[in-house]
């Protein structure tokens, strides 16, 4: 009988490919190679590191990983923090889709008076706290449902992620629709007055909130840091999985609702969306 031995291959440098925007450099060791990433001037690795270190024994693979990281520009800013209110409204009649932007131009009006009561809410730990509705966005559900997702950006004069957390939670409970009590400040916004004969009134039943940082479009969310996250370029999608977290809104509420195209992807636009059912609403909050 023949026995056959099947060794496994000894260790080869072109397994690893030099980060972009970096160098690697692998010398041989005793048990096999010791490859050592850097980055080029300017330029790190998303976590922070300075180098990153990938070994390789004779009989085994490459260790941590064989996917060598790519470095980002050093360039980054500070993650914006965005709750973003989530309405589900009742028409008294049948909406138009002409409607929808009559509603939210008539809701803005009131943005001013709202952005001072809700700063003036979140700045009650005796720090400036600037809160603004940026825009609303509509979306006609059925004849008679309507569903406006409400995005607000908060600014604490202190940048710190607790003095964010804090404010978002103010507003969390501010929109929660089944606290009267709370959402009373934003009654222009819970009822809406008809307008002219063509667009119903309208009565906001159920409500949703997410909150967290953001990032544009082809950026990265640094979450690894005890301050305020911060924004950088984004690796290739080939070192995605092996050394960064793409992250484009670190959310306190997993049903975080749909963002604005420019913060978004339309492939991520589902995955943040909340959907409202009509029997949702047959009980009202």
């Amino acid at each position: 009988m023949l026995w056959v031995s099947v060794q496994a291959t000894a260790c080869v440098d072109w397994e690893l490919k030099p980060p972009t925007n970096g160098a690697l450099n692998c010398l041989p060791g005793d048990k096999g190679l010791q490859c050592i990433a850097t980055c080029n001037p300017g330029y790190r690795f998303t976590d922070g590191e300075p180098v990153k270190t990938f070994t390789c024994e004779a009989k085994s693979p490459w260790t941590p990983t064989s996917v060598v990281p790519d470095c980002v520009s050093e360039d980054t800013h500070q993650a914006d923090y965005h709750v973003i209110a989530t309405a589900m409204y009742r028409a008294n009649g049948v909406v138009s889709p002409p409607c929808l932007s009559q509603y939210t131009d008539l809701m803005a009006q009131y943005y001013p008076q709202l952005n001072n009561i809700l700063s003036q809410r979140c700045s009650a730990v005796n720090v400036n706290m600037n809160v603004t509705f940026l825009y609303a966005k509509p979306q006609l559900l059925e004849e008679n449902l309507v569903q406006v997702d409400f995005v607000l950006v908060i600014i604490p004069a202190v940048k710190q992620p607790q003095l964010y957390d804090l404010c978002g939670s103010t507003l969390n409970l501010i929109f929660d629709l089944s606290v009267p009590h709370a959402s009373a400040v934003i009654e222009p916004l819970i009822n809406v007055s008809s307008i002219g004969n063509q667009c119903p009134p309208l009565r906001a039943l159920k409500s949703s909130i997410g909150r967290g940082f953001t990032c544009n479009v082809g950026e990265v969310l640094n979450m690894d840091t005890n301050n305020v996250p911060r924004c950088s370029a984004a690796q290739s999608a080939s070192s995605i999985g092996a050394a960064g977290r793409p992250f484009l809104f670190a959310t306190h509420n997993k049903r975080a609702p749909l963002f604005h195209p420019p913060l978004i992807t339309r492939a991520l636009e589902h995955r943040f969306r909340i959907g409202f059912r009509a029997s949702d609403l047959s009980q009202p909050a």
